[in-house]
């Protein structure tokens, strides 16, 4: 098992390790990964843990993106911010000289 992080905290793959005999988690090395990546996206869209190790050290866990739940609303700002004619205008040479570090 890894150690802790520097803040004595255990990591989330770390609690995985510890907890593996509760959870479905199947270990696989990098090169398994890459060879079976389909079909381990298959075991996690199903629930399971999936975690990628490299030299016996556990690196990745694939996890399912969770659906949004934050629709995007468009126009919300419309009339409330200004844009300037000329906002897209060449800046002057010294604000210029500024950004390059002059």
């Amino acid at each position: 098992m890894r150690a802790q992080d520097k803040t004595g905290v255990k990591t989330r793959l770390d609690q995985i390790q510890a907890n593996k005999q509760h959870l479905r988690v199947e270990t696989v090395n990098s090169h398994d990964a890459k060879t079976r990546f389909s079909q381990l996206m298959d075991k996690v869209a199903a629930g399971e843990y999936v975690v990628i190790s490299r030299h016996d050290k556990l690196l990745v866990r694939l996890t399912e993106l969770a659906e949004s739940t934050r629709r995007v609303r468009f126009g919300v700002l419309r009339g409330k911010v200004k844009v300037a004619d000329d906002f897209d205008a060449r800046l002057p040479d010294h604000v210029l000289a500024e950004f390059e570090g002059g």
